[in-house]
């Protein structure tokens, strides 16, 4: 039958022996298989076989009874991710350890059949195959089963090699103890395969059919040379006799009950589980002509290959695979080239024919048989390259270009990308918070929830079987059920994935999942399987508000969605109450969270939201942490509730809980700090006041404890130390700088952040300074304060942490145009000696460090009074700001609009930036237009003011168009826009008269 060959040929010697060609394969097919293993999210079927591997062996078991497939590649799977992990990458490398060894298997299976040139082309086609590179990579048992019929294939072929060397008896060769061990492996493989995949039981069918039909041709040849040896007297004595062939039908016969035997354990679920699957239905039928097309498409370059433009490489694969059957022609060729092709094809042609009657077939399935066809397309290959070289190589580079050009879209394009499950989940773990449930959809996916949802589960089980009790500080995670399904879906079984309910049942399950918790999340996968009428999307839409969705890439149209419950929200408070109104329509009702966090970490909160009217602005929140001096330490930004749920679609009086999230940047110093909130349009940036619990536009929703970073969380998010890294005194690292501007005006401050790592400890209190100097070294500008301002002294710092630092540096007014140098050092408090420091690889050491260069750019100053001033006018802002005139535009009430020119002079040198502020004030005091901002628009800061010089100032006013004409007053003053706090004004005489002057009064006509 299969025989095997001997020798190799001359051409084969010549091709092949300068170095071992096997082993150049299987390096090919290691290092294809292993690129990116594991980097895609598991799909579903992944994450069942991690999730059923995971589960104690007698659990595994019993899971497995009650799916659809047996357990053997689940019981391996266990063992394999006990020692390696469960890692994506780790579970995939099962199925790549084997996907190699098939390689291998039939290098072998060709060699000795047709030679080294067609083993070795097997081994090849197999290697590169997109088909095979697909499998190599999935979390599932089908290069395990593919190198098992392999296996079966050969040893098949080796107990026909024994009964043709026998005379003819098949089996019971005692005295042969080969024969035994391939007959006990023969039995054990066909065994192992059947727990493996019960697809397997196709291939098995055909190599029993087939040797049964060999046995019964040699019995009838048998039989007429029996009648001749009647008539004739010459016949060969050594004739096999009929009773060898009834012999080895019935030793063949006796090997298939033994299979049976090792399988009987298993048999009567494996028949329960065909013949009533306690999974919903969800393979279609396919016309055979379709399930051939795609078939052969696979086979020959994968599934990933377009077919509209890669169906000539198919149709030459095919021909030449039709060409094997030709190629060889030697004793026993013919039935060695059916044994392959019906290797591959017979399975096939069941498989489809029964899917007339029950659906069964998916492409998938046919790479159990797929290894045979490579073998016969490599014997026609091997074939033609005795006859043409050039011809063979040609074809050996189309295959090549097509299963590269196959695999290029199954890796990069995204039609062809696994369910993106992790994505889905990671981002529903990302936003859920204690109190919030999961809802399962289909109930069946949840393996894919369970691996990938990194915190603990509070409760997971049937949506039917939720009471309400169950809910917990960590998740509640309900499975959804098959609606109108057969009642006797999943077997009746309590533990089964599968189960059958109906909608009166769904309704009431879901009526207490909502009343119990404010917000839940859906995570869906082809729901429309186990709802097809959409009657739980229906539910979700009128009894709750959805306000977060995201699909992710996959033919499964995973998405996860968050909602909020209409009826349980009012019901459930926040923890810290707040109560503050922006804008008179928008009320932070409170906060829940835990109001603790470590630098480096972020800080979860729910926000709690209702509105009192609608809104035609789609406002955003701005969250923010202060210390004690109002510097800003940490913020985030976005949409309050979600971006399904945006203000202007709130309906009033509904109360909405919204996820939000804080992010704690590393090299936070620990301490006390205060959470404020804000809401703003992001269009204008124009912040909405606060009625109630707040400073200006700011609500203060309370204090919020940073604590110093672990020693393990410091491990895992502390970054090698970079060579370059400058260190002073060996002891303390800068590792990052960063300052703005680079160019920068006289009065202007340089903001420096700088990043301190602590590389050991204790360390003595030190100050930072930082300078500008000129080339010639000349000082003109310093800073120099402990880090942090003094609230986080150096000797109070841990080795390995990290603490940032932000300093500004004020650029004095007299500074002349130029480059310069801006240095950094440290110095002892208790000495004032400086530090030495070392930076990057140069051998010698300083007491100070340059961090960059900036250019200053300033403006010319006006030393002399102008002229020409409408309205002179001689008022003491503070200490350091005279208005000197001004001029008002008129007539008024054309434009709506008033121009205002300022005159100021500089009487002192300023450390600070006030803001000037220009209001029209009404009768009752209110304010109906205003201008807030530095002189000259931000480009005559009072910091960069010289003394004595004298500066112009313009404001632009714009009156309300429904603004009452009548009599109105016009105020200007300064304040500090770090305090609010405004300067104090003296008239002429030296008078204290307030915080605003009144230019004049305005009327509008």
């Amino acid at each position: 039958m299969l025989a095997s060959r001997g020798s190799d040929s001359r051409i084969e010697r010549r091709l092949f022996a300068p170095l071992p060609p096997l082993v150049l394969v299987l390096l090919i097919a290691f290092a294809l298989r292993l690129w990116q293993l594991g980097a895609q999210s598991l799909w579903y079927d992944e994450a069942v076989s991690v999730f059923i591997a995971q589960q104690p062996l007698p659990d595994l078991i019993a899971h497995t009874a009650g799916d659809v497939h047996p357990p053997l590649y689940y019981i391996l799977l266990h063992v394999w991710l006990a020692l390696a992990g469960s890692t994506e990458f780790a579970a995939a490398y099962f199925s790549l350890f084997f996907g190699v060894l098939l390689v291998a298997l039939v290098c072998r299976l060709a060699r000795d059949q047709f030679g080294t040139n067609a083993g070795v082309i097997a081994a090849f086609l197999v290697a590169l195959s997109s088909f095979n590179l697909w499998y190599s990579q999935e979390v599932r048992m089908y290069t395990l089963v593919a190198c098992l019929a392999v296996l079966s294939l050969m040893l098949m072929a080796r107990l026909w090699e024994f009964r043709e060397r026998g005379g003819g008896a098949l089996a019971f060769q005692i005295s042969n103890f080969r024969f035994l061990i391939v007959a006990v492996a023969y039995v054990v493989v066909i065994a192992v395969g059947l727990y493996t995949h019960y697809y397997f039981a196709f291939l098995w069918i055909f190599e029993y059919a087939l040797i049964t039909l060999a046995l019964v041709v040699r019995w009838l040849r048998a039989r007429r040379a029996a009648v001749r040896l009647v008539i004739r007297s010459d016949a060969p004595k050594d004739a096999t006799p009929r009773s060898a062939h009834y012999t080895s039908l019935f030793d063949w016969h006796f090997i298939q009950i033994l299979i049976l035997s090792l399988f009987a354990p298993w048999l009567p679920t494996a028949i329960r589980q065909a013949t009533d699957p306690p999974v919903p239905p969800w393979r279609s039928f396919v016309a055979p002509s379709a399930a051939l097309l795609e078939s052969f498409g696979a086979l020959t370059f994968g599934q990933s290959l377009p077919m509209m433009t890669g169906w000539l490489l198919v149709l030459i694969a095919v021909v030449l695979y039709g060409l094997g059957a030709l190629a060889w022609q030697r004793s026993g060729a013919t039935l060695s080239a059916l044994a392959l092709f019906g290797a591959t094809l017979a399975p096939l042609v069941m498989i489809v024919v029964v899917s007339l009657i029950v659906p069964l077939y998916h492409v998938r399935y046919i790479f159990i048989y797929a290894a045979f066809f490579y073998v016969v397309l490599a014997l026609s290959m091997s074939w033609l390259a005795r006859r043409s070289i050039i011809l063979a190589v040609l074809l050996l580079g189309l295959y090549l270009g097509g299963s590269l050009y196959a695999e290029y879209f199954r890796r990069f394009d995204a039609a062809f990308a696994k369910d993106d499950y992790r994505r889905a989940v990671q981002y529903i773990a990302a936003h859920t918070r204690a109190g919030d449930a999961v809802l399962v959809n289909a109930g069946y996916i949840y393996p894919a929830f369970i691996y990938y949802y990194p915190h603990a589960i509070g409760w997971r089980g049937r949506l039917a079987d939720y009471r309400g009790d169950e809910s917990s500080s960590t998740l509640v995670v309900a499975q959804t059920g098959s609606l109108d399904a057969s009642p006797h879906l999943g077997w009746g079984n309590a533990a089964s994935d599968f189960y059958a309910t109906d909608e009166g049942t769904t309704a009431r399950a879901l009526d207490l999942l909502l009343s119990k918790h404010a917000r839940v999340w859906v995570l869906r996968a082809n729901d429309t399987v186990n709802d097809p009428r959409g009657f739980i999307r229906a539910y979700l839409s009128t009894h709750a508000l959805e306000f977060d969705e995201m699909t992710v890439r996959g033919e499964s149209f995973v998405t996860a969605q968050g909602f909020i419950a209409r009826t349980s929200a009012a019901s459930i408070a926040p923890t810290a109450s707040i109560n503050a109104t922006f804008g008179e329509r928008i009320t932070l009702l409170g906060w829940s969270g835990t109001p603790t966090a470590t630098a480096g970490s972020a800080l979860p909160l729910t926000l709690w939201w209702k509105s009192s009217a609608p809104m035609d602005v789609d406002y955003h929140v701005s969250l923010a942490l202060y210390d004690a001096t109002g510097k800003r330490w940490a913020a985030s930004d976005g949409l309050p509730v979600g971006a399904l749920l945006p203000t202007g679609d709130w309906s009033p009086n509904v109360v909405l809980p919204a996820d939000a999230s804080l992010t704690i940047p590393r090299g936070t110093p620990p301490g006390d700090y205060v959470l404020q909130a804000s809401l703003y349009d992001p269009l204008t940036l124009k912040s909405l006041p606060v009625a109630a619990g707040a400073d200006g536009t700011r609500a203060r929703l309370g204090r919020v404890q940073v604590a110093r970073a672990t020693s393990t969380v410091l491990a895992q998010s502390t970054p090698a130390l970079v060579v370059n890294q400058p260190v002073f005194d060996n002891r303390v690292a800068l590792e990052q700088v960063q300052f703005s501007p680079a160019r920068v005006r006289p009065g202007e401050a340089i903001h420096a952040e700088l990043m301190w790592h602590a590389l050991d400890a204790p360390l003595d209190d030190a100050i930072v300074f930082l300078q500008l100097l000129d080339d010639k070294g000349r000082l003109w500008a310093a800073q120099e304060s402990p880090p942090v301002d003094g609230r986080y002294p150096i000797s109070q710092w841990t080795a390995g942490e990290y603490i940032r630092d932000a300093r500004d540096l004020l650029v004095p007014p007299d500074v002349p145009d130029g480059r310069y140098h801006l240095m950094a050092g440290l110095y002892r408090m208790r000495d004032h000696e400086r530090l030495s420091v070392r930076n990057s690889w140069l051998p010698f050491t300083s007491e100070v460090l340059e961090l960059g260069s900036v250019e200053v750019k300033g403006r010319e100053h006006v030393l002399k009074a102008p002229t020409g001033i409408g309205t002179p006018a001689r008022v003491r802002f503070g200490d350091g700001i005279a208005l000197i005139g001004y001029d008002v535009q008129s007539p008024l009430a054309a434009s709506r609009n008033l121009t205002l020119t300022l005159y100021w002079q500089s009487l002192a040198p300023m450390s600070t930036a006030y803001k000037a502020f220009v209001h029209v004030v009404g009768a009752s005091e209110q304010i109906v237009a205003q201008r807030d901002s530095e002189p000259g628009g931000g480009a005559l800061p009072t910091t960069g003011w010289l003394s004595g010089e004298y500066l112009t100032d313009r404001y632009v006013l714009e009156f309300p168009p429904n603004l009452a004409a009548g009599d109105y007053a016009l105020y200007v003053g300064f304040y500090d826009s770090q305090t609010n706090v405004r300067l104090t004004i003296f008239d002429a005489d030296n008078k204290n008269v307030g915080d605003r002057w009144l230019l004049r009064k305005v009327t509008l006509r």
